[in-house]
Parts: structure tokens; sequence; C-alpha cells
């Protein structure tokens, strides 16, 4: 869910008069080198202490998710982001529809006390790894492809996370980092990366790179003044 852009394309943008805006960073995360520190105890002293406790997504209540989704993102979106607007329920129920179909319910850990929603983490499979086997093609065989080869993918993106306000600074958001962790490991994924994450997002920069995330790619946004 990333575009691509060759190295070139920078010096065309600069030429024609665009200039940076702001950076978005990629982190890669090797599995070898997360949690070099087991967290479990840490961990689980943090979800006594303030109460919350971990699921994974429920496909099969996707309407309720949502809604719980829908009700951690308002709380979060902090003030500064001032060109982020949080999405509809129409266009969260949307979004979901789109990628029901892809999910992993594994990779979509959701944090919670006394039942309601305080934070959640939203990871996918990289379906790259099968489109690769399709060359553009629907037919078929390109299908029977991507059926097979859906189950050999190694790669997950973690992109999005969301902690209410409260519930930060509580081991809420590293919980749900290791939770899906450990369910990637069960699932034989084998890497992941961490993106798109605001430059000026140090907090969770700081997370990412906590837990052993390397930064390996950077996005750059240009603007251009009229």
């Amino acid at each position: 869910m990333n575009s691509y852009n060759p190295p070139y394309y920078k010096s065309f943008i600069e030429r024609y008069g665009f200039e940076k805006d702001y950076d978005l960073y990629a982190y890669y995360l090797d599995p070898k080198k997360l949690f070099a520190k087991d967290p479990k105890k840490t961990l689980d002293y943090a979800q006594k202490k303030y109460n919350f406790y971990l699921t994974s997504i429920n496909l099969k209540a996707i309407d309720q998710e949502v809604l719980d989704l829908k009700k951690v993102i308002d709380l979060s979106v902090p003030d500064e982001w001032e060109d982020l607007v949080p999405p509809s329920l129409e266009e969260i129920k949307e979004m979901a529809k789109k990628l029901k179909p892809f999910a992993d319910p594994d990779l979509i850990v959701i944090a919670r006390s006394q039942e309601s929603p305080i934070g959640f983490g939203l990871a996918l499979p990289d379906y790259n790894e099968v489109l690769i086997h399709m060359k553009g093609k629907l037919t078929p065989f390109s299908i029977a492809k991507f059926l097979w080869y859906r189950k050999k993918i190694k790669g997950v993106r973690f992109f999005t996370m969301f902690v209410v306000p409260e519930f930060r600074q509580k081991g809420v958001s590293y919980a749900i980092y290791y939770q899906t962790f450990l369910n990637g490991l069960k699932k034989n994924y084998s890497y992941g990366e961490g993106s798109t994450i605001g430059e000026d997002n140090l907090r969770m920069r700081k997370d990412i790179e906590n837990l052993g995330g390397i930064h390996y790619k950077t996005y750059r946004i240009y603007k251009k003044l009229l």
C-alpha cells in the first residue's frame, strides 16, 4: 500500500521547483533483532496495573469492531496533526470491506479496558509477494497462483497504531507491538516493516526504535508555492 519511485524522480521534482514538505519513515523489522530483552513480565505488570487486555480482531463481528476502531481514532488523532482529519464511519467501513479479504486477524490487535476500546494496531501480509507471480494478469492460472502464494507470504507491514491519550505511556502500544510480533511468529512470517511514520512523530519513532526497528526507507512529500 506504499508507492515506489526510482531515485531519479527526486531530481526531476526538485528541478521543477518543488521542495521538501516533510518526510515519512519506514522501519525494517527483523524478528531476530526485535525485543532483545523479553518484555513479557513488564507488560504483564502494566496490563494488571492499568487494567487493559488484548484481543485479535473478530472478522465475524466486523461491524462492531469497526465502531470500536472509529472510537479510538476519534480520540487519538493529535491536535498538532493539522492535515489529518479522522475518517468518517462510512469511510472506515468501506476500507474494512476492501481489506477484509486480505486481512490476517492475528495481525490486527485491539486493546481494551473494561470492554471499552483504548487502542489498536493494524498490520497486513505483504501481498506484493503474491502479485509479482501474477505478472499483472487475471486468468484462471494466475488466480490459482494467487491462492497458492498467499499461503507463503513471509512479510508483514505494520502501518497503523492508535492509543487514546489517557492510556499512553502505560505500555499499551508496546503490548500491541509485542502481541503482533508473537502472533506473526506463530504464523511463520519472517520479517516486517513499520511504516509510514512522520519524521516529527517522535513518540512512535521512539517506540519502534526501542523494540528494534531499523530506519531503512524515507518517503518524501513535496510542496510547491504558487
